[in-house]
């Protein structure tokens, strides 16, 4: 965020949007249940991360039986795949939010 600062004023008012009111101390909060709202502040975590370059592994869900490189991948089978295939993967559009393969 210090480096990309063009997109605080946008992350700042969705996560102003999202603020719940702390019942003890009336103070605003954000809860974990709030943060599930904050798709832009997600997307910009997730982004970072991608670049970054450092997450050791990327665990996914299939949605159906995905055929990959002569094997098949059955339905609910938790995949892991290095960083940088999934950045690959990416560009062929077969992942659906939140963490899960949509295969064509």
């Amino acid at each position: 965020m210090a480096v990309r600062r063009e997109y605080l004023p946008a992350l700042r008012k969705e996560l102003s949007s999202i603020l719940e009111t702390d019942p003890n101390t009336g103070k605003p909060t954000l809860t974990y249940a709030s943060l599930r709202n904050a798709e832009l502040f997600d997307s910009f975590i997730r982004e970072v991360l991608r670049m970054k370059g450092d997450t050791l592994t990327v665990i996914r869900l299939t949605t159906k039986d995905a055929p990959l490189g002569g094997y098949v991948i059955p339905k609910g089978l938790p995949s892991i795949s290095s960083t940088e295939t999934v950045s690959l993967t990416n560009s062929y559009r077969i992942f659906d939010y939140p963490h899960r393969y949509s295969f064509p």
